[in-house]
């Protein structure tokens, strides 16, 4: 797989600190993240755990996924008031650490989704999490996706537990 040479070559897109990728950090994609706006299997742990990290990170497509999950939810019924979910999604944003998607991220993410048999999202949630690895040592990795569990155990991300 290819990697970044130093943390410079990463995508990263934050207001955050710079210090931020030295300090412990959760990577949520979007299946675990969407569970801090929605209740549902899962909900607990994700809340706990951003509750015990300084620094939550993401993919810029999860902007797309969550947004999409809690339109779905809200056709479903399970939601009463999506504007207010949306609102609260777009505020907590600010503070995420978005990994954001150039040419090198979509070249790990293809061979990651050809070495894992994974969606395209899911790869690209799963490259983005590798590259956040590279500099911040005890990244937790948060998915509620099976497919995308064992690809993240199989290049050595450490999972949130469940």
């Amino acid at each position: 797989m290819k990697r970044w040479q130093s943390r410079l070559d990463l995508p990263w897109q934050t207001s955050c600190s710079p210090n931020a990728a030295l300090q412990p950090m959760l990577y949520l994609e979007s299946s675990a993240l969407v569970k801090r706006y929605v209740l549902e299997v899962g909900t607990e742990i994700v809340q706990a755990a951003i509750l015990a990290d300084p620094f939550v990170a993401t993919s810029m497509i999860s902007a797309v996924e969550v947004r999409a999950a809690l339109a779905a939810a809200a056709r479903a019924g399970r939601i009463p008031d999506l504007t207010r979910l949306v609102g609260s999604f777009r505020g907590d944003w600010t503070r995420y650490i978005i990994i954001g998607v150039d040419a090198q991220l979509i070249d790990v993410a293809s061979e990651g989704a050809e070495r894992h048999a994974l969606r395209g999202y899911a790869a690209v949630q799963l490259a983005s999490a590798l590259a956040v690895a590279l500099t911040t040592p005890g990244l937790r990795f948060g998915t509620f996706d099976t497919a995308l569990q064992r690809a993240a155990m199989a290049e050595g991300l450490a999972l949130l537990t469940y």
